[in-house]
């Protein structure tokens, strides 16, 4: 996805999954929304998402600063 490589052959793939992180629950929450449902979610993205969007963290802050 990232990296430009193919995409595998459709009779390879088993399961994709896509895993909503901090930064896209912080993002919903800056857009205005009050609930963030996710299909998949790393566990530990809900409260840092929370807390990214109140504090205004960002992916060049340091892990420390999190």
């Amino acid at each position: 996805m990232f990296t430009g490589a193919a995409f595998p052959d459709e009779e390879r793939i088993a399961s994709i999954n896509a895993y909503l992180g901090a930064f896209s629950i912080a993002w919903a929450l800056a857009e205005g929304e009050d609930i963030v449902i996710t299909g998949r979610c790393g566990l530990s993205a809900v409260t840092p998402g929370a807390c990214i969007q109140r504090f205004g963290r960002s992916t060049n802050d340091s892990p420390a600063a999190v």
